[in-house]
């Protein structure tokens, strides 16, 4: 099944007024929020893909710890619904559980690989700019219950509450399960990340980019004995606009540049370009 999230519109900014509205002198009951989250698409997506209402229509707890994976701050702080909470224990279980899962799948996939290079490669895939495209993938961010106080603020765009969703996702995912089937459901969503994206979300080329400065400084290194040269050109200096635009250089051979408000992430990513752009002589093949 493909559902290209690019192409849809973003359901949660419905769904939230939906179950603000629906609210009376701040009196909201749990099966008024689940129906209206069972009305949207993006539920009725993920309940396709991972078959949600068998597994929500087993108990009152389950929905509890469903919505509650679901839930800001905000929206707990707003609305008194009882044993409601908010994302965070859920996305603590989650985070445990992913890197097991992680460790295990790394493990099995990659058998030469030492314990630096796995731990590495782990690390990679379980921050939070890889997980908030995980969770772009199932757009959880469209779920997203927040109360009034944060409705104007752009949480949509948030790439730390996108991977929190994911991790707590998964933590609803095993309470409501097991590891067994954790495991088997995030394979399934690894494979959807790959039809949508047509990539894989875990493979070496995360490990290469993980530190792209160290290896493209390796690659230089092997093939003239010289390190990059990296050369900085600074705007609007001494203002709260600072931007550093980098270069870098193979010896007088240009390979990438890249711009950012600090000097460290903007080298970082010219590295980064250098080894993902196709014009680059040391671009990383897939």
């Amino acid at each position: 099944m493909t559902l290209n999230c690019a192409n849809t519109d973003t359901y949660s900014i419905v769904l939230w007024k939906a179950v603000i509205k629906s609210a009376q002198d701040r009196d909201l009951s749990l099966s008024q929020v689940y129906g209206l989250m069972s009305q949207d698409p993006r539920f009725q997506f993920l309940d396709k893909l991972l078959n949600l209402s068998q597994l929500l229509e087993n108990g009152e707890e389950n929905k509890i710890n469903f919505i509650s994976s679901l839930s800001h701050n905000s929206f707990i702080n707003e609305f008194s619904i009882e044993n409601l909470q908010s994302y965070e224990k859920s996305e603590f279980l989650g985070d445990s559980v992913l890197q097991l899962m992680m460790t295990e799948i790394l493990c099995e996939k990659f058998p030469d690989l030492n314990e630096g290079q796995l731990s590495k490669l782990r690390s990679s895939l379980v921050n939070e700019d890889s997980l908030a495209k995980l969770s772009d993938t199932l757009g959880l961010i469209e779920l997203l219950l927040a109360g009034k106080g944060a409705s104007a603020h752009d949480l949509g765009s948030n790439k730390s509450i996108k991977a929190d969703l994911f991790e707590s996702f998964l933590g609803f995912y095993y309470s409501a399960t097991s590891f067994e089937d954790t495991v088997k459901i995030f394979k399934l969503i690894l494979d959807h990340y790959k039809e949508i994206t047509s990539s894989e979300f875990i493979d070496l080329k995360s490990l290469q980019l993980f530190d792209p400065k160290s290896h493209l400084q390796e690659l230089v290194l092997k093939n003239t004995k010289k390190l990059p040269v990296y050369k900085t050109e600074v705007l609007n200096e001494g203002t709260k606009e600072q931007i550093f635009i980098v270069e870098v250089y193979e010896e007088d051979c240009f390979l990438a540049k890249a711009k950012s408000f600090s000097k460290k992430e903007a080298m970082k990513l010219a590295a980064k370009n250098a080894l993902t752009n196709k014009e680059s002589k040391y671009h990383l093949e897939s």
